[in-house]
């Protein structure tokens, strides 16, 4: 049989059409990541047939960053100290079950920082770009506005090359959380330094791949008061269209369409959703509902999938035969393409 990779580009591209993949990765000290893919019958209990691709050492912390066009990328630091030590990007073809490992770069990634980057795809040389907005010795906490906007770096690695180039373009805000890549362009939530009047965290960064040019947009205007019921934020990919996640006695799921966020669903958080966090994952057929997971407070709580009905307005549980009580580690929702790591 032949494998997926060797069939002709236009049997793979209707092949992977129908397919959204659902990638798990579990990490435990001193012992092997293993990555592995399941698909999920619509709303039907179904054993997870798991095709692990492959395998990582976790000495250290592994951390899930994203994905664009089909590629998962990660982090793994490089010793315990995250504040004095480099930090590995790796990015995972799982069709071709191929793995590119970055230089070494000096960031700090995580919903408590003030950096982060983003995989894209440059379609005017074919080639995929990691970009890095980093702050000078990690200080934005010491720092004002004013002050972190003069010590943004912007790094750039070609995949492919074998080095970090840095460019002169830097955002008007630090930026944190996940890059998400749509139609050209990266995205991120611009991060909040200080508390000083000129500080308006509530936009979200953009990065145009080919001009190497950063701007920026307001988030929804029906979001921007963030009182004492808000929970969390975050943006998602929303099969190729930048979303925007917001939760707070409610969850909002906004997209952003022809530079203007419209509303694409709200969804009450009642039964069988758990009293937590609850991350959309991504869509997961061509009708628009989506796919969640609960972020438990507490690590001894076990994660669970959702599915939202974009037509019906209702919420169902994803049972799963053999994962009854939920699982640990990281899991992730994504569009496979023919793409491959070297363009």
């Amino acid at each position: 049989m032949a494998e997926l990779a060797e069939l002709p580009l236009e049997v793979i591209d209707e092949i992977l059409s129908r397919m959204p993949l659902i990638g798990y990765i579990s990490c435990r000290p001193n012992q092997p990541s293993i990555l592995s893919f399941f698909h999920i019958n619509e709303l039907k209990e179904h054993t997870p047939e798991t095709n692990s691709v492959m395998e990582f050492g976790c000495q250290n912390l592994l951390m899930v960053l994203g994905s664009c066009n089909g590629l998962l990328y990660l982090s793994q630091n490089h010793g315990n100290d995250m504040i004095n030590d480099m930090t590995t990007l790796v990015v995972i073809d799982p069709l071709r079950k191929e793995r590119y490992e970055l230089p070494p770069i000096d960031i700090m990634l995580g919903e408590y920082f003030q950096e982060s980057c983003g995989l894209c795809f440059d379609d005017s040389t074919n080639t995929f770009k990691m970009v890095c907005v980093v702050v000078r010795n990690h200080a934005t906490w010491q720092m004002k506005l004013a002050d972190v906007r003069k010590n943004l770096r912007t790094m750039v690695h070609v995949l492919g090359t074998n080095s970090w180039i840095e460019i002169p373009q830097v955002p008007d805000y630090p930026i944190t959380g996940e890059g998400v890549f749509s139609h050209g362009y990266v995205y991120w939530l611009a991060a909040c330094v200080d508390e000083s009047p000129n500080n308006d965290p509530r936009k979200v960064i953009w990065f145009n791949v080919k001009k190497e040019e950063f701007g920026w947009i307001d988030l929804p205007k029906e979001t921007q008061t963030q009182d004492e019921s808000f929970i969390s934020h975050r943006l998602v990919d929303l099969h190729g269209e930048l979303g925007y996640e917001y939760m707070s006695n409610n969850i909002e799921v906004w997209v952003l369409k022809k530079k203007e966020w419209v509303i694409y669903c709200r969804v009450d958080q009642k039964p069988p959703f758990p009293h937590q966090e609850i991350m959309v994952l991504g869509q997961w057929n061509k009708k628009g509902d989506l796919l969640m997971t609960n972020n438990p407070w507490e690590k001894n709580l076990p994660k669970r999938l959702f599915v939202y009905g974009q037509e019906s307005g209702e919420t169902h549980e994803v049972k799963l035969v053999g994962w009854e009580n939920g699982w640990e580690g990281d899991i992730r929702m994504y569009q496979s393409s023919r793409f491959s790591i070297h363009g």
